[in-house]
Parts: C-alpha cells; structure tokens; sequence
C-alpha cells in the first residue's frame, strides 16, 4: 500500500531545491554573458591572477587581483580533489610498496584523498567564484564600478 503523499514531516526537498535553484542561477546568468558578447574576455586564469597583482609595473593588491586569486585558488582545489584525479595518481598498481615511484605515488593518492572528500563544497564554491569574478570584471570593465586598490 502506498504512503500518502503528506506522510514525510522533514525538509527533505531544501537541499534539490537550493540544487535546482543555484545552478538554474548560474545557467541563467552565463547564458545572458554569452549572448551579450559584451565585455567579454577569454583569458588563463592563473596568468591573469598573477598580472593583476602588477600596476603600472609595480606590485600592488587591489579587490580585483584578489578576486582573482581566489578563483583560481577554488578552482585547483576543485581540480585536484575529483576521483578522476584521484585515479591518475594511485590507481593501476597492485603494490604500492614495490618501488620507491609506487611509494610516492601512494603519498600523493593519499594527499588527493584527503582532498576528494570535499569535492563536492569545492564544486559548489568554485562555481559561485566563477559566477562571482565574471560578474566583476564585467562591471568594472563597463565602468560601473572601480577596482578598489587596496596598496
């Protein structure tokens, strides 16, 4: 016999509906920076992130080249916590401790690992960053806003 439909008394449906809303968010959003084809920049994370520390040929740190760093930062974590990563490291050997190269190999699966089971905040968090330092540079390169220097 089926259960009614007004038996369950939990939230069960907060955690798919933040889900559903999040990413419906972030498809929304990305899909409107795409078809504005304004401000719109392709670039290596990294590279930016390091050169946006650099003003006028002098260091310097300012809302913007932290941002930037962040990203990329959220980014690597999200990169090298996934099983896939995980995998390319440790996975295909049947001894660890046959060889000094499978010895390391080991400690970095073990790294990874530890890493791995955050996976899924670093997913969620380097998506929002994303999101968040496209929105940035879009508003300072529209001039909406400055970037702050900080020194």
């Amino acid at each position: 016999m089926p259960l009614p439909l007004n038996s369950r008394r939990d939230t069960w449906w907060i955690r798919p509906l933040l889900t559903v809303l999040v990413l419906g968010s972030f498809v929304i959003y990305a899909t409107w920076r795409g078809l504005e084809n304004q401000f719109f920049f392709i670039f290596i994370l990294s590279y930016d992130a390091i050169s946006a520390f650099f003003f006028d040929g002098r260091f310097g740190i300012a809302l913007g080249s932290l941002i930037f760093a962040v990203n990329v930062v959220l980014l690597v974590l999200y990169t090298f916590s996934c099983h896939s990563f995980r995998h390319l490291i440790g996975g295909g050997l049947n001894c660890y401790s046959c060889s000094l190269a499978n010895t390391t190999r080991y400690g970095f699966w073990n790294r990874v690992s530890l890493l791995n089971a955050r996976h899924g905040l670093f997913a969620w968090c380097s998506l929002v960053s994303v999101a968040l330092t496209d929105l940035y540079v879009r508003l300072v390169a529209s001039g909406t806003i400055q970037d702050v220097r900080l020194f």
